[in-house]
């Protein structure tokens, strides 16, 4: 299996559309709403990106899972809805390694939307506000930083759909998982906030000087994630 032959699977599915129209659709949000009431948020205390995020990353964030979810799951579901995977163990091919090539590929297409609504912060920076020097150097550091955030959602959303015949199921706790998610973004907790489906709701700002063990934990989770996924999905190929 090769990571091109796993890109060209879901083109003709809604995978790409999905996630690009959730990014599209996140990215709008602090657009829209800045725009209809600007002088709500220019006057506030903070650097402009902190008012910028605080007034619309809960959201965002929201937008940016659910992406996750809906492209797990239409990914996955190429593989059971026409009972592909076993035509494929008729082939020469190495069965244990779509999982991980699927789990790559969901983070390289979860990319988009994040960047798009980085875009969308800077452009909201400069369109109402009067920006610090540091603004972009900021941003690019929340950036990278929600990309790391986001790392665990896409390795548990991958185990799930990996080992859910019917989508609607994989689709169901992904939306429990976010639930969960909004619940635990209120408490003040860091064993509390490294919640997978947490952690996308950290910015960089949030995170101060702790933005290291946010880190730490995200790779640590996502490591042990994808190992557990490995194992799942190996078991069930034999047992089936």
């Amino acid at each position: 299996m090769s990571f091109s032959i796993e890109a060209k699977k879901v083109t003709r599915t809604g995978f790409y559309p999905a996630i690009i129209l959730g990014g599209i659709i996140a990215a709008a949000v602090p657009l829209i709403n800045i725009g209809a009431r600007p002088e709500n948020f220019v006057n506030r205390d903070g650097s402009t990106l902190a008012v910028i995020l605080n007034a619309n990353w809960s959201m965002v964030s929201m937008l940016n899972v659910f992406a996750v979810i809906l492209g797990a799951c239409v990914m996955w579901n190429v593989e059971y809805g026409e009972r592909a995977i076993e035509k494929m163990r008729t082939l020469p091919l190495k069965m244990s390694s779509i999982v991980g090539l699927k789990g790559i590929l969901l983070l390289t297409m979860a990319l988009v939307p994040v960047i798009l609504e980085h875009l969308s912060i800077v452009l909201c920076g400069y369109l109402w506000f009067a920006p610090e020097s540091n603004f972009i150097f900021d941003a690019t550091k929340n950036f990278i930083f929600s990309i790391l955030m986001l790392l665990p959602v896409c390795g548990v959303m991958t185990a799930i759909a990996s080992v859910c015949r019917n989508m609607w199921i994989s689709l169901g706790i992904g939306v429990i998982c976010v639930f969960a998610m909004t619940i635990m973004g209120g408490f003040d907790s860091f064993a509390v906030k490294i919640f997978p489906f947490s952690l996308p709701m950290i910015t960089f700002a949030e995170a101060g000087e702790t933005w290291p063990s946010y880190g730490t934990a995200s790779l640590l989770e996502t490591v042990i994630i994808s190992i557990a996924a490995g194992i799942i999905w190996k078991l069930k190929v034999k047992s089936e």
